[in-house]
């Protein structure tokens, strides 16, 4: 695995794009500075898909993504084999011109990845940069406007602006005695002094030309000809140089973008939120705005939790995983039954010899490296179950692979929710869990949601919603549930469970009803009242005489 953090990025870009370019897919995690899990934000089984939505982006806005984890896998069919290579990549918003990113750590995230060994050295003080889209327009912008000299005391700390003016007054000293071809350097602590420094000296002075190099910016002097010549081969490297910095690991999520790979994760709902927020928009207002954009960026998405529970539900009569949990599957795989869950299984190895496979779950390298090889072995099932024959005597072609969950692309799994899925390339579906159930106390006292919560609970996944004081509605994970509850609580003389009527139940229908009900009668009493009749009795009597004299 290939730790990548701002001291090695460039020179590890090279083989991180070409590894993107050949793959056949690319797996992917990320780690979070937090999550709130205030009540307020607290998921249920009542949530719709945008309620969720909804409730995962107050969750998530001022939470980063600190780590994230690409794993490309390529096919070698003659081998039956599949070649990983995972890339690890330490993240953190870097001051920028116009940017001063204000992020949330959550007290339970920093416990969390210290139970599992984060290296917060590494984010913070070697961590890549990002941009967005916004972020990169308004840098670019400010880049070609000439925003950052004309500003300088806005663009740099004060130690630096001390180090910039400091530079004035040695590269005037050194040319008092230098002569054309000699050579001096300066330090340069950040992409921005550097920046700044080097179209200042080259504004300044003309006898003088610089260049980067290893952190530091070297100055040679020239004759007014080399100087016009090293101008025109300038190009605006220096502003190429400082946005591709600042634009960091957002280049490859650019690249990913354009080559319309099929991307893999596990439960990866979070991620992909915390993906288009960080390297391409801010999150939109409207759910369906967002699953629009996800599925421009990628159009085929693979949920291993997802593709676990569909084949679970495949196969009912084996037993298979404990739980669809990322661990879980990855060791039933990699040591238990999963290995002959069917035959001729690819192989699958890790491309970095210096690597070994030990776990490290909860890093983002490592867990995309997981997802990957879950999906293979997973799909793999799939294609033997789809193309049936002799497909498991033999072994399958990437395509052949690929093919097999074809028809669970783009649907991510939601955890406790109305529907146990979202669909990226369609309507979403319709909810397939049990009708609610309405309880009534049938007693003095008032009922609370932590009540029944505790009364339900034993019977399975309960999300309770008060109605009245004496009434609520109860939403069960399944229908297993639902009728161990109905049959449990059938004869209880504390409460009353029935399944939900919204004629029977709903608080504000029933209102309704009553108002409706109410304003009839008044309009029928006008009516009387215009006709002479003196109740509506007498109207409805007067209306039976009329069809009666017309029989």
């Amino acid at each position: 695995m290939y730790n990548v953090t701002a001291s090695n990025f460039g020179e590890l870009s090279p083989k991180i794009r070409e590894s993107l370019t050949r793959a056949k897919f690319v797996s992917f995690d990320c780690e979070f500075s937090g999550i709130n899990t205030f009540d307020e934000t607290k998921v249920s089984l009542f949530d719709t898909v945008e309620d969720r939505y909804q409730i995962l982006k107050s969750s998530i806005k001022r939470c980063v993504a600190i780590q994230v984890g690409l794993t490309t896998y390529n096919c070698d069919r003659n081998a039956n084999k599949y070649k990983a290579e995972v890339f690890n990549f330490h993240l953190f918003p870097k001051v920028a011109p116009g940017r001063d990113t204000v992020f949330e750590w959550r007290a339970s995230a920093v416990e969390f990845l210290c139970s599992h060994k984060f290296d917060f050295n590494k984010l913070v003080y070697d961590g890549i940069s990002y941009l967005n889209e916004e972020e990169e327009q308004d840098l670019r912008r400010r880049v070609a406007d000439n925003v950052l000299l004309r500003n300088i005391e806005r663009s740099i700390s004060y130690t630096e602006e001390d180090k910039l003016k400091e530079s004035y007054s040695r590269v005037a000293e050194w040319l008092k005695t230098s002569n054309v071809g000699e050579s001096m350097s300066l330090d340069a602590a950040s992409p921005m002094l550097e920046y700044l420094m080097q179209k200042e000296l080259r504004t300044r002075y003309s006898q003088i030309w610089t260049e980067p190099r290893n952190g530091k910016i070297i100055l040679q002097r020239v004759d007014k000809e080399l100087r016009k010549i090293l101008e025109e081969k300038e190009e605006n490297k220096l502003e190429k140089k400082l946005v591709d910095f600042y634009l960091g690991f957002s280049d490859l999520f650019k690249l990913m973008v354009s080559l319309k790979k099929p991307i893999v994760g596990h439960n990866l709902l979070l991620d992909l939120m915390f993906m288009h927020q960080q390297f391409y928009k801010p999150l939109p207002d409207k759910y369906s705005i967002f699953k629009n954009n996800i599925h421009r960026l990628f159009p085929t998405i693979y949920d291993t939790k997802h593709l676990s529970f569909e084949l679970h539900r495949r196969v009912q009569k084996k037993k298979l995983w404990e739980s669809n949990g990322l661990a879980t599957l990855y060791n039933y795989f990699k040591v238990n039954k999963g290995q002959i869950l069917a035959l001729n299984s690819p192989q699958i190895s890790l491309g970095d010899e210096k690597s070994s496979e030990t776990d490290r779950f909860h890093e983002a390298g490592w867990d995309s490296y997981c997802a990957g090889y879950c999906f293979i072995k997973l799909a793999h099932v799939f294609a033997v179950l789809h193309y049936g024959g002799d497909t498991e005597l033999r072994p399958l072609t990437n395509a052949e692979i690929l093919s097999g969950p074809k028809e669970h692309a783009n649907c991510i799994n939601l955890i406790r929710a109305s529907i146990s899925h979202l669909n990226l390339a369609g309507p979403d579906p319709v909810c397939a869990r049990p009708q609610w159930l309405h309880v009534k106390s049938l007693g003095a006292n008032k009922m609370n949601v932590s009540q029944i919560a505790e009364m339900f609970s034993p019977y399975g996944a309960v999300d309770v919603k008060m109605l009245k004081r004496h009434q609520a509605l109860v939403a069960v994970g399944n229908h297993g549930i639902a009728r161990d509850i109905l049959t449990r609580f059938r004869s209880s003389r504390d409460i009353q469970v029935a399944p939900y009527s919204l004629f029977r139940h709903s608080p504000a229908l029933q209102i309704l009803l009553w108002i409706a009900t109410e304003m009839q009668e008044k309009s029928q009493k006008r009516r009387g009242e215009r006709y002479g009749f003196d109740s509506i009795d007498n109207i409805n009597m007067s209306n039976e005489e009329k069809r009666s004299s017309v029989a």
